[in-house]
C-alpha cells in the first residue's frame, strides 16, 4: 500500500510538473477584438533589454509592456525613442493573456499596438497578421 501511494505521488508531481510547463511556454494568443484592451500613459522609457524584445515602461504603472522579437521587424523603436521623448502620451493596444506561473502577477504585458503623438510606431492591422510567439 505504501508503495501504491508513493507512485501515485510522484506519478501526479509529474502530471503537475508538466501541466505547469505547458501553460508557462504557452503562446501568446492572437489579437483580437475581444482579447485587447486599451492603455494610455506618459512613457517613462522605451528599451531592449535583451533577446530582440522591446520593454515600454509608463509613469506610475507597475506594468511593462512588450513587443516581442516576432514583431520588431514592424516596429521601428528606435526611430520611436528618437522622435517621441520621455514623458509623452502613449496609447498602447495590450493583449490580454492567461495566467502562468513565469508571469503570475501579470506584470509583463504583451502589445499589439503602439501609438504616440498621432502616428501609428506598431501598427495593430501589420501585427494581426503574425502569430506572436
Amino acid at each position: 500500500m505504501a508503495r501504491f501511494l508513493s507512485y501515485s505521488f510522484l506519478a501526479f508531481g509529474a502530471l503537475l510538473i508538466l501541466g505547469l510547463g505547458f501553460i508557462a511556454w504557452a503562446k501568446v494568443p492572437a489579437p483580437t477584438p475581444e482579447n485587447l484592451y486599451t492603455q494610455t500613459g506618459t512613457l517613462a522609457s522605451i528599451s531592449s533589454p535583451c533577446c530582440g524584445d522591446v520593454v515600454i515602461t509608463l509613469e506610475g504603472d507597475a506594468h511593462s509592456y512588450y513587443v516581442n522579437q516576432d514583431l520588431v521587424p514592424l516596429f521601428d523603436w528606435e526611430k520611436m525613442a528618437e522622435e517621441i521623448a520621455v514623458g509623452t502620451e502613449v496609447e498602447l493596444t495590450v493583449i490580454k493573456t492567461r495566467w502562468n506561473p513565469l508571469n503570475y502577477d501579470r506584470q509583463l504585458q504583451p502589445l499589439a499596438a503602439v501609438k504616440a503623438a498621432g502616428q501609428e510606431y506598431l501598427p495593430l492591422a501589420e501585427v494581426s497578421q503574425y502569430r506572436i510567439r
